[in-house]
C-alpha cells in the first residue's frame, strides 16, 4: 500500500477541496461577485453548473488521453482553486467588476476539470502499476478511505 500513498495523498487533498471545502465557499465566492448587495445567486447557478459538467468532462477525457503529470496538475489546480476561494473573502477588490464573475466561472471550470482529470488518472497509474492487486488496492485503499474523507467533508459542509 505504501507504493500508492503518493496517490492516496492526492485523491484526499482533491476530495477535501472538491467536496468539503468548495461547496461551503462557493456562496461567499458568488456574494462577492456583486455590489447591490444580492447573494450573486445568477453566478452561483453558473459556477455550480459549469463545476458540474467539467468534472464529468475530466472524468471522461482520459479515455482518449492519458498524461501521467498529476503532480503537476494538482499544482495547477491548487493555484485556480486558491485564486476563487480568495473571492469566498473578497480579496484583490476585482469580483463585483463586469469581467469578475467571468474570471471566476473559468478558474473554477479549469479547477474542476483538472480535479476530475487528476483523479481519474491516479486510479488509471494504479491499474497500470499492479493490475493484479488493483482490486484490493482500490477498494481497501482508496474506497475505504475515501468514503471517510467525503463523510467528513459532507459534515463539515452541513454544519458550516
Amino acid at each position: 500500500m505504501h507504493a500508492h500513498a503518493g496517490l492516496v495523498a492526492t485523491i484526499t487533498w482533491l476530495d477535501i477541496n472538491t467536496w468539503g471545502v468548495q461547496p461551503a465557499l462557493l456562496p461567499l465566492v458568488a456574494r462577492h461577485t456583486t455590489r447591490d448587495g444580492s447573494l450573486g445567486s445568477e453566478v452561483l447557478q453558473y459556477l455550480t453548473l459549469l463545476g458540474s459538467l467539467a468534472l464529468v468532462l475530466g472524468s471522461i477525457v482520459p479515455i482518449v488521453y492519458k498524461s501521467r503529470a498529476v503532480g503537476r496538475m494538482v499544482v495547477v489546480y491548487t493555484l485556480a482553486a486558491a485564486v476563487v476561494y480568495s473571492a469566498a473573502v473578497g480579496t484583490f477588490g476585482v469580483w463585483d467588476t463586469p469581467a469578475g464573475p467571468y474570471v471566476l466561472v473559468a478558474l473554477l471550470v479549469c479547477a474542476r476539470f483538472i480535479e476530475s482529470y487528476a483523479m481519474t488518472m491516479c486510479y488509471v497509474i494504479v491499474v497500470e502499476r499492479d493490475p493484479r492487486r488493483a482490486r484490493d488496492v482500490m477498494f481497501w485503499g482508496f474506497g475505504i478511505f475515501k468514503q471517510c474523507v467525503l463523510v467528513v467533508c459532507t459534515l463539515v459542509t452541513t454544519l458550516s
